[in-house]
């Protein structure tokens, strides 16, 4: 795993006895929310790995979506202070969509895919921008390839605007607060957001990408129902 999706913890102070106390190298992501976060400490152990090198063991868990990970590292000795990385369960993995919203919009998926790297490095701002393009590509395209909108009537349209013309049923979730002011606070102001309030912003924006995926799969695949025969 490369430096940039890493970050390292101080644990506890060099009075305390060794298990307690490490440089912990470690992803900058909860491997289940996807989400960047500085993971809270819920226990560690120790064992003996190789000769000179111990293997110590540390349970997480995401102050953002409260499941819990475990973490591999590894120590040169009782001395070594630096608990080098080794491996997590679960391991880390993109998100993975739809076929059919894949086959829509392969570029919405591109940039989604760009904006998580930025957000694993916790570039924030950037992370936010990216979302909120991925969205409006997602949109656009629904817009074009199901509902046969012509790209020149979408050229100048603001993804609220498309959302309430094109998908009505989702214009409460995307609403002034959430796609317009904080939306535009990330990308035209590059306001420094506090963690809580970017992970507020993408969960209502994965919220709404659920939804289109839901509503495509309705349009591909309508339900059948056969009646009941008297």
């Amino acid at each position: 795993m490369s430096d940039d999706k890493m970050t390292s913890i101080n644990l506890g102070s060099n009075t305390e006895r060794w298990l307690n106390y490490a440089k912990v190298t470690l992803p900058k992501e909860c491997p289940n929310c996807h989400h960047a976060i500085l993971p809270i400490r819920n226990s560690s152990g120790v064992f003996k790995y190789a000769k000179e090198t111990h293997l110590q063991v540390f349970s997480w868990k995401c102050p953002q979506c409260f499941d819990n990970y475990v973490t591999f590292h590894t120590r040169r000795n009782l001395s070594d202070v630096n608990a080098r990385f080794l491996g997590i369960t679960p391991p880390l993995r993109k998100r993975i969509f739809s076929e059919q919203l894949t086959d829509l919009s392969p570029r919405f998926i591109e940039v989604y895919h760009q904006a998580s790297s930025s957000e694993a490095e916790n570039n924030l701002t950037l992370a936010a921008i990216g979302y909120k393009f991925s969205l409006e590509i997602l949109v656009k395209d629904f817009a074009t390839v199901m509902l046969n909108i012509p790209k020149e009537e979408l050229l100048n349209k603001s993804l609220y605007q498309c959302i309430e013309d094109y998908l009505p049923r989702m214009k409460y979730i995307a609403s002034t607060d959430l796609i317009q002011l904080k939306g535009s606070n990330f990308e035209h102001h590059y306001q420094k957001f506090e963690l809580e309030a970017f992970n507020e912003f993408k969960f209502y924006l994965n919220a709404l990408i659920d939804l289109i995926a839901v509503e495509l799969r309705l349009r591909t695949f309508p339900p059948s129902f056969s009646e009941k025969e008297e």
